[in-house]
């Protein structure tokens, strides 16, 4: 189960990263 919890966290924080990067590409152009 805590593995399972990790996993859930590491996509949610890969998630955040990947909207935080087009944001700031946004914000670039």
């Amino acid at each position: 189960i805590k593995s399972c919890y990790f996993g859930a966290v590491v996509l949610l924080v890969e998630m955040l990263w990947i909207k935080f990067v087009h944001l700031e590409e946004l914000l670039m152009s």
